[in-house]
């Protein structure tokens, strides 16, 4: 039972999620928009957990029809690394999110936060997504962006 006023505890473990540049987001590809070329802005850190539980409310049905469908077991929300940036596209306002599994960066002893490690293997290795902070949504969401 979930008492009132509680947040519920975020499947991520600490030191998983971090707020990153435009440049880092433009390096990965993650989210599939035009190099964010309207600008950038700094993400305020009281906003990360109301994106963190858009994303994992979105992540964990995407990740169940994965493994459905291709009937392999998926990764848990606690496998990816995931980097935050604000950026502006058509006038508004997003926070552009990679999501990458620990394991591609864990192996290589490589720095998440500033390194980015190219890989596509066109499933759940890897994720981007736009969180709309107007509306805390989820607006975009797809597996197997080129990192």
């Amino acid at each position: 039972m979930a008492l009132l006023g509680c947040a519920e505890p975020s499947p991520f473990p600490a030191d998983t999620g971090a707020i990153v540049s435009q440049d880092i987001v433009n390096q990965a590809a993650c989210g599939r928009l035009p190099q964010y070329g309207e600008g950038a802005w700094t993400v305020a850190p009281e906003m990360i957990p109301p994106l963190e539980a858009a994303l994992v409310a979105r992540l964990i049905p995407e990740l169940e029809h994965d493994e459905e469908f291709f009937g392999i077991k998926a990764l848990d929300p606690a496998d990816y690394y995931r980097r935050y940036a604000g950026v502006t596209y058509g006038g508004q306002r997003l926070i552009v999110i990679c999501g990458e599994a620990r394991w591609l960066y864990d192996e290589r002893d490589a720095d998440w936060r500033s390194q980015t490690i190219p890989y596509r293997d066109g499933g759940s290795g890897s994720f981007g997504a736009h969180y709309d902070p107007n509306t805390e949504a989820i607006t975009y969401f797809e597996f197997g962006f080129v990192g």
